[in-house]
């Protein structure tokens, strides 16, 4: 009995392994049937290429844009451009410097002295030239008092010719000494000055220069004179002018009756 139970064991043991092996192999077949109905790899690759396919599409749609799409936003971004400063304040003010200079339409001379004789405006005009000034005369006929300096004594020929010379010879004396004719001889006059002050000056410095010699007095006469004018200038402004005025009077004592006046420029 024993041995039959241990035959009957063997047959089980025998039968369970018969079971697995065929399970094993049931699962082995299944597998292979699972692998063959579905391509995972072809799949897989399927959908890499997929992807690779779309984004270079996708690149070539970005890089070939049309000019209009790229562009666009660049000027729709652009700021319009700043308008410039509006500077509508008209500087016409510079031109009160052209009302400065306004003050230059006018010219000032200096009349040095006005001379009656041709010697007078000779000698004026040398000594001007000689200190660097350049003259211009101008002439006018005036009803005016005029003073001679002229001496109350009768000369000969002779004598009143020394006297003259010797008086022209001092050339700080104002005006120029001439013989005049007379009847009986010959008076020595210094010519007619326009202004009394002048003459009283050259007669009082002829006195005390002669007074053993000739007396010499002031004749005022009135009548219409034919004046020449001995003028320099042409200056900018009134105060260069003034500064002449004083330096001709200081240096030459002919001077003295010197005054300033404006002409306008054309």
């Amino acid at each position: 009995d024993d041995d039959l139970d241990e035959v009957d064991d063997d047959d089980g043991l025998g039968d369970e392994e018969i079971d697995d092996d065929e399970e094993k192999q049931e699962q082995e077949s299944k597998r292979k049937a699972a692998s063959k109905g579905f391509p995972l790899k072809a799949v897989i690759l399927s959908c890499v290429s997929g992807l690779i396919l779309g984004s270079i599409t996708i690149a070539v749609l970005y890089y070939l844009a049309t000019p209009s799409e790229t562009q666009s936003p660049e000027t729709v971004l652009e700021p319009p451009p700043k308008p410039p400063p509006v500077a509508k304040l008209s500087k016409p003010k510079p031109k009160k410097s052209k009302l400065r200079t306004k003050t230059n339409k006018y010219s000032y001379y200096i009349q040095v002295i006005s001379c009656i004789s041709h010697e007078c405006v000779n000698e004026s005009s040398l000594q001007l030239q000689s200190l660097g000034y350049k003259t211009r005369i101008r002439t006018s006929s005036e009803s005016s008092g005029i003073a001679e300096v002229i001496s109350t004594n009768v000369l000969g020929e002779e004598e009143s010719a020394k006297i003259v010379k010797k008086i022209n010879s001092d050339k700080s004396l104002a005006g120029y000494a001439y013989r005049k004719s007379i009847k009986k001889g010959f008076q020595v006059s210094l010519g007619l000055f326009p202004e009394l002050e002048t003459a009283n000056r050259v007669r009082t410095y002829l006195n005390q220069a002669f007074k053993n010699q000739i007396f010499f007095k002031i004749q005022r006469t009135t009548q219409k004179i034919l004046f020449q004018k001995v003028q320099i200038g042409g200056l900018k402004s009134k105060k260069e002018a003034e500064k002449l005025r004083k330096r001709l009077k200081q240096n030459n004592p002919d001077f003295r009756g010197a005054f300033v006046f404006s002409v306008k420029n054309k």
